[in-house]
């Protein structure tokens, strides 16, 4: 058997309600989010501290309420892929990638106004594959809150993410 064949990985599941204004793509979720089923679940993604301080509420450290507080905000999360073969979580290690049904899903989310797509990788295979789609929603791809993205400030990363809360 092929080394890569015993590491082929499957997403998690679309957390988007149909009033969601704005939805943001990640591109797969790493090790630590597969495990614990719940996206953005290693302690070094700044995701939820950016999240939370744009929203202006306490981050309620509690998967369940989190995904709640989004939903009621209008925001949903899923990823561009829905199965890839990788080993470890590296983005740049994501082989054979197997893109979600993203156009399809937005059929059904009439309120959507934007796309804000998690980091580089993401991007590339989402404007390879979407852009052609004509999503007629605004789209942007917004620094990595991954910690392998340590080169840019949180600082930074704040100021390019807030762009969001002008969707909600």
């Amino acid at each position: 058997m092929n080394k890569m064949e015993n590491k082929r990985k499957i997403g998690l599941r679309p957390k988007v309600n149909t009033d969601a204004k704005i939805l943001i793509l990640g591109s797969f979720p790493g090790e630590d989010s597969l495990r614990a089923g719940e996206y953005y679940a290693n302690n070094r993604n700044i995701f939820w501290k950016i999240i939370f301080k744009i929203l202006n509420k306490k981050d309620p450290n509690n998967y369940e309420d989190r995904i709640r507080i989004l939903q009621q905000c209008g925001i949903g999360l899923w990823d561009v892929v829905c199965a890839c073969y990788r080993e470890g979580s590296a983005d740049s290690d994501i082989v054979k990638p197997k893109l979600n049904k993203i156009p399809e899903m937005l059929e059904n989310i009439a309120s959507l106004k934007a796309i804000f797509i998690n980091g580089g990788k993401a991007g590339k295979l989402f404007n390879r594959k979407f852009l052609k789609d004509n999503l007629n929603v605004y789209i942007e791809v917004l620094p990595s809150t991954s910690p392998a993205n340590a080169r840019q400030t949180f600082e930074y990363k704040y100021s390019k993410w807030i762009i969001f809360k002008k969707f909600l």
